[in-house]
């Protein structure tokens, strides 16, 4: 996932979003190795990666959806949705026409206490 369109300013600091993952086996993971390092739930974790190796117009981080309708729209490929909170968000933008927001650090909250 990257951002379409990235706003001039960043819209929003933190917050709660929405982030696809796979799930196999219990064990959450991302697509393609871009989640890297280990994802826990019930803990904050800051992305690991610090040198941009897409060549982005903004900082890495995590990516998310501000909404769960488009987390399950455009997260098609994914079999995970979870609802995050969020806080250092280095961009906000679009995604595949959906608000969406990159932050350096994420919550995930469990499954069972949303």
């Amino acid at each position: 996932m990257c951002l379409s369109t990235v706003d001039k300013e960043i819209k929003v600091a933190k917050g709660k979003g929405w982030k696809c993952y796979l799930e196999r086996g219990g064990n959450l993971s991302g697509l393609c190795g871009f989640d890297t390092g280990p994802i826990t739930e019930g803990a904050w974790m800051t992305d690991p990666q610090t040198e941009d190796i897409a060549r982005l117009p903004y900082e890495t981080g995590y990516h998310l959806y501000r909404s769960k309708r488009a987390a399950e729209r455009a997260g098609w490929i994914y079999d995970c949705i979870r609802q995050v909170s969020f806080r250092n968000v280095t961009a906000t933008g679009t995604d595949s026409g959906f608000r969406a927001v990159v932050a350096r650090e994420i919550y995930i909250h469990p499954r069972n206490v949303i």
